[in-house]
């Protein structure tokens, strides 16, 4: 069983037309534990074990799967424990590609690459040191105090 996404409307994407590149060799599921299908599903075959995780508070893994499912020979499957365990294993290979998540906040424009490799190992992140994380728009004074409405 595979989902598909559709979107109607307008899109707010604001990035480069990807609809020219060949197809990829490697496609990025991601997805929580428990609420995606797909996850679920690799999790039942046990193409991905995620026991390291299961229950942590944001948590991931991150690993190259065989075959995911039907027409994808490879996937870099991202599971996350919770929605923000999912996020935060998005953050990681972002980072790893050279897209820094702060790229608007932070000015830093991302590292061109023709190519991005994935490697074959596993990666299990378990909870951070810090329960409650945030970022607070409203604590710099003066930098951004003409941006906040």
């Amino acid at each position: 069983m595979s989902e598909q996404y559709t979107t109607t409307g307008t899109s707010n994407f604001a990035g480069p037309n990807y609809t020219d590149v060949s197809p990829a060799n490697v496609v990025v599921i991601a997805g929580t534990v428990g609420h995606s299908t797909i996850i679920d599903n690799l999790i039942a075959s046990n193409a991905i074990d995620v026991s390291a995780i299961k229950g942590q508070w944001e948590s991931f893994v991150s690993q190259l799967v065989q075959n995911p499912m039907p027409g994808t020979p490879q996937a870099l499957v991202i599971a996350g424990s919770d929605p923000r365990g999912t996020i935060y294993g998005i953050y990681d290979v972002s980072e790893q590609i050279g897209v820094s998540p702060w790229y608007f906040w932070a000015d830093v424009p991302p590292k061109k690459n023709k190519n991005i490799y994935v490697l074959p190992d596993k990666k299990v992140q378990g909870p951070p040191s810090v329960k409650y994380r945030g970022f607070f728009l409203n604590d710099e004074q003066p930098a951004l105090t003409n941006w906040v409405a």
